[in-house]
C-alpha cells in the first residue's frame, strides 16, 4: 500500500462519516420534529376538552341563574339594588 492508497482510504472513510453523521442528524431531526407535534396535538386536545368543559359549565350555570330568577324575582331585584347602593357609595366616596 501506498501513500496514494492510504489517503484514498482515509477519504473514503471521512464520506463514510459524513455521510453517517448528516444521516443520523436528518434522524433526529425528525425525530424532534414528531415528538413537538405530537406534542402539540396533545395540547390541542387538552385545550379543546377544556373548552368543551367550560362552555359546558357556563351553560349549566346560565340556566340555574335563569330558573333562579324565574322563581324569586324580588329577591334578585333587591339584591341588584343593594349592589347598586354599595357601588354608588363606595363611587361617592372616591
Amino acid at each position: 500500500m501506498s501513500i496514494h492508497d492510504d489517503t484514498r482510504a482515509l477519504q473514503a472513510g471521512g464520506e463514510k462519516l459524513s455521510h453517517d453523521l448528516s444521516s443520523a442528524g436528518r434522524e433526529a431531526a425528525t425525530l424532534v420534529r414528531n415528538l413537538g407535534t405530537q406534542a402539540m396535538d396533545g395540547a390541542r386536545e387538552a385545550l379543546a376538552d377544556a373548552t368543551a368543559r367550560a362552555k359546558g359549565g357556563a351553560a349549566e350555570l346560565r340556566g340555574n341563574a335563569r330558573g333562579y330568577v324565574r322563581r324569586s324575582p324580588w329577591q334578585v331585584i333587591g339584591a341588584a339594588a343593594a349592589v347598586g347602593l354599595v357601588v354608588g357609595w363606595l363611587v361617592s366616596r372616591g
